[in-house]
């Protein structure tokens, strides 16, 4: 297994911190420099896509195994945030008539398309697994799906992560606590407030 350098992290982080960024001034109501930000999330997601294939070449499984975890469990919050959002737009769009659905279609496009990289570097590890017989090729093809599906991706990433590999255990239990919390809390708040 060869060892990748500190600096293939830069682009999942990077990744993550610039639509972290974006959707900072997104709930600031502050779109001028959202185009800046979708022109950077748009190159840094294509390097990271060229990068998860790379890496499943060259087999740098421990590699793969973080950026699936930074892109997975980091967007948590970020989708938590933009379904929210979603739905806020989808109700209150319900009382414009049409305009309501096309802007929750907008927004599910939109999620959909920031998934890419998460689901690239998931794929290349999941190659990697089948390669090394870690997992069956019914089973990659299965988890492969899962990868592809919101939510459905990331409880996948835990199973695969902390059941299958026994790896990353605590972090992946912390996740997921913290989600259930955030969910909960997110849901009291849409609905009760």
């Amino acid at each position: 297994m060869k060892k990748a350098g500190k600096a293939f992290y830069i682009l999942p982080t990077g990744y993550l911190a610039i639509l972290y960024t974006a959707l900072i001034f997104l709930l600031k109501q502050d779109i001028r420099p959202l185009p800046v930000f979708a022109g950077a999330s748009f190159l840094l997601g294509a390097g990271n896509v060229i990068l998860a294939v790379f890496c499943s070449r060259k087999k740098y499984e421990e590699f793969l195994e973080k950026a699936v975890l930074i892109l997975k469990y980091g967007m948590i919050l970020f989708y938590l945030t933009v379904f929210i959002l979603g739905v806020s737009v989808w109700f209150i769009g319900t009382f414009l008539g049409p305009v309501g659905t096309i802007a929750a279609l907008m927004f599910a496009i939109v999620d959909y398309a920031i998934m890419i990289p998460g689901i690239f570097y998931g794929m290349s590890w999941l190659v990697l697994l089948i390669r090394k017989k870690d997992i069956s090729l019914k089973a990659g093809i299965f988890h492969g799906i899962l990868q592809c599906l919101f939510v459905f991706d990331v409880a996948d990433t835990m199973y695969l992560m902390a059941v299958k590999k026994k790896k990353y255990c605590r972090i992946t239990a912390g996740i997921l606590v913290l989600t259930i919390v955030a969910a909960g809390v997110s849901g009291v708040y849409f609905f009760c407030v």
